[in-house]
């Protein structure tokens, strides 16, 4: 815990915020005066040319001292708060607004640590966790969070449509702002995602994949039975065992093309030059599906050329 303050205060500073605004920042957080005192000590660096030698010396003494108590007590099992180490997540928590909405035909819910849940499945709305709300309509489902803790929750879509969906996930505090994005496909059912939120890091949300991205993705023109139509190609991904390949016009879902072992694909689209308004726009989405039919977000490409 001391050393997750300490690396707080000096990330921080680092970001230009002055000793009085992180103070007011940590007690809005819960913090008590006393402990925030003992690590937001003047950057001796800056300020050491303005002590005399024996409050140096008198200082350096305090700060062994305190850390050697902070040291003792945790070894010892004296240590007053609570540690999330064993996930990797500071204990650290600020004031914060989360948001997490999906486009497309799937709802959505999240789950806490204590199966807390916030959302709509196919059957009913949860409302277990504190300060939650949602919006669900045609196409688009809503769930915000103010103050939401630090820790692992689980987020699922459900439906019993195919449909491709946007997840877009915001998280807003004084010190961290996220704002994330992800493309995928929805068979159906149910799909769950592992998110992990941690106010005292950046980003403060992270979604952790069941698979990784393709990379490598283009398209270039390919010649057939006379006629310029497009090739996809992207890189080969260790975990996939194959490739799923999905395509929209200017429709707002994307569509199902094709399932493949290559790493690349013709598409029958006509392939379009730079400046030629004569044939449509083409959008493409390919995504890894791994050993147990888990599958990537979308990698994305089109069917002409970029300046």
């Amino acid at each position: 815990m001391s050393q997750e303050l300490a690396d707080y205060i000096k990330q921080v500073r680092g970001k230009g915020f002055k000793d009085e605004e992180i103070k007011k920042i940590l007690l809005e957080s819960g913090w008590q005066e006393k402990e925030i005192g003992l690590f937001l000590v003047p950057d001796l660096k800056s300020s050491n040319r303005f002590l005399k030698p024996s409050s140096v010396l008198i200082l350096t003494i305090l700060i062994i001292a305190v850390g050697g108590y902070f040291v003792l007590a945790k070894t010892q099992g004296l240590w007053p708060f609570e540690s999330l180490e064993s996930e990797n997540i500071s204990s650290l928590s600020f004031p914060n607004e989360f948001s997490v909405g999906v486009h497309g035909f799937p709802v959505l819910t999240i789950e806490d640590g204590m199966g807390r849940r916030a959302g709509l499945n196919l059957e009913e709305r949860f409302d277990e966790m504190e300060d939650s709300k949602i919006r669900c309509f045609v196409e688009f489902c809503d769930i915000s969070i103010n103050n939401i803790p630090n820790g692992v929750y689980i987020l699922t879509l459900w439906g019993n449509r195919e449909s491709s969906f946007m997840l877009n996930i915001d998280y807003l505090s004084k010190i961290s702002i996220t704002n994330n994005q992800y493309f995928g496909y929805f068979h159906g059912g149910q799909l769950s995602y592992q998110l992990i939120i941690d106010g005292g890091k950046t980003p403060a949300v992270v979604l952790k994949e069941k698979i990784k991205s393709v990379g490598g993705i283009g398209s270039v023109s390919a010649e057939v039975d006379g006629k310029l139509v497009t090739k996809i190609s992207w890189d080969k991904m260790p975990e996939a065992l194959s490739y799923n390949v999905y395509g929209k016009k200017d429709e707002p879902f994307f569509s199902f093309l094709k399932n493949t072992t290559s790493v690349e694909y013709i598409a029958s689209h006509p392939w379009k030059s730079w400046g030629d308004d004569s044939k449509d726009d083409y959008s493409y989405g390919v995504t890894a599906v791994g050993p147990g039919g888990e599958e990537s977000f979308f990698s994305f490409t089109q069917n002409f050329e970029i300046e």
